[in-house]
């Protein structure tokens, strides 16, 4: 069994030249051609989910926006990916003129489709050192890009979509979503903010034909981070102990596909050895 403090961030903050021009509040999906691909935005592209939501998004023939904040964070995805279809951005996703930016870049590609935030934060410090500042600072990076991002997704998902496109707007969660470990206090509220406006936005914008989904993400991904720095926990694992990104990636496309008859709102998501 892995340590639970395994739960990492889902991928790094996302950063934008701040010349980036944001979108206007005109714009919408109607007004974009239905012959062209749909799109998918995913917020947040590390090694891991990230990055097999855009391998699945393209495998499916969408245009994939995908977003980091570190320059030159998705050269290895892009030389991977080797795509037309694949439109690498940096941004922080803090900042509204930086996602409005994302979206504004999506939508000029084909009518938006899919939107996926999915940004960690993970700390772990004890109450005393959690600082005002650490605690505003994952408040922002998980809680607050996940409002920016749902706001302009409600704008540009919800107008009249091309005949029987699916629009969705997912979040990935985690174990803190549900439950405030130890030394987590920062991180347990946030992600249980983001899961509270997932539950909002879901009620929300359901009638109009979004599907607002949140997926718990209850276990240690397999990304390269928690190889290199837990390799002997790992090693010691049963096979499958670990989260396969790719699995979690499927998970999402199912949902973004769902039938509105019979819509998941959350849908958890672990190792079959994980305590629960």
């Amino acid at each position: 069994m892995l340590p639970r403090r395994l739960l990492l961030p889902i991928a790094p903050l996302l950063s934008l030249p701040s010349s980036a021009a944001s979108f206007s509040s005109s714009s919408s999906s109607s007004s974009l051609s239905t012959s062209r691909p749909p799109v998918a935005l995913v917020v947040g592209v590390g090694d891991g989910i990230g990055a097999s939501l855009c391998r699945k998004y393209l495998q499916e023939s969408y245009q994939v926006v995908a977003v980091r904040r570190s320059e030159g964070g998705l050269d290895e995805l892009s030389e991977e990916l080797s795509s037309d279809a694949f439109h690498p951005l940096s941004l922080d996703a803090r900042k509204e003129e930086d996602v409005d930016a994302a979206f504004n870049h999506a939508l000029s590609l084909g009518p938006l489709s899919a939107v996926v935030h999915n940004i960690g934060a993970n700390i772990k410090f004890p109450i005393s050192e959690t600082t005002p500042r650490k605690f505003q600072k994952v408040w922002e990076l998980a809680a607050f890009s996940a409002y920016l991002t749902g706001r302009a997704a409600a704008a540009h998902l919800a107008p009249s979509p091309p005949p029987h496109s699916p629009r969705s707007l997912i979040y990935t969660g985690a174990t803190a979503s549900l439950r405030g470990g130890s030394g987590f206090a920062a991180f347990a509220a946030a992600k249980a903010g983001v899961r509270s406006l997932a539950q909002s936005l879901a009620r929300e914008l359901g009638p109009s034909g979004v599907h607002v989904a949140h997926v718990v993400v209850d276990g240690a991904v397999d990304t390269r981070w928690v190889r290199e720095n837990f390799g002997a926990a790992v090693e010691k694992a049963p096979e499958g102990a670990l989260v396969d990104p790719g699995a979690v990636a499927d998970a999402m496309w199912f949902l973004h596909n769902q039938p509105r008859c019979a819509w998941t709102h959350e849908m958890d998501l672990r190792p079959y050895c994980e305590k629960w």
